[in-house]
C-alpha cells in the first residue's frame, strides 16, 4: 500500500464523518426548534385554560352571590367560605 492512497482513504473517511456530523447537528437543531415551538404552544394552551378556569370560577361566584340574595343556605355557605379564606390568610 502506498502512503498517499492510505492518506486519501483517511481523508475521504474524515470528510464522510464531517458530513454525517453536520447532518446530525442540523437534525438536532431542527428537532430542538420543533420542541421549543411545541413547548411554547403548550404554555399558551395552559395559560388559556387557566384564564378560562378563573373566568368560570368568578362567574360561578357571582352567580352564587346573586342566588344568596334569595337562598339563606347559599348565603351561609358563602359566608363560611369567606371566613375560611380569611382564616387561611391569617395563618
Amino acid at each position: 500500500m502506498s502512503p498517499s492512497w492510505y492518506l486519501d482513504a483517511q481523508e475521504a473517511s474524515l470528510q464522510e464523518a464531517r458530513a454525517a456530523l453536520k447532518e446530525r447537528e442540523a437534525f438536532v437543531e431542527q428537532s430542538e426548534a420543533v420542541l421549543m415551538d411545541k413547548v411554547a404552544e403548550q404554555q399558551e394552551h395552559e395559560i388559556m385554560l387557566e384564564q378560562r378556569y378563573e373566568d368560570l370560577r368568578r362567574k360561578e361566584h357571582d352567580l352564587r352571590k346573586r342566588l344568596a340574595e334569595h337562598d339563606p343556605v347559599i348565603a351561609a355557605e358563602l359566608e363560611a367560605e369567606r371566613v375560611r379564606k380569611r382564616d387561611e390568610f391569617n395563618d
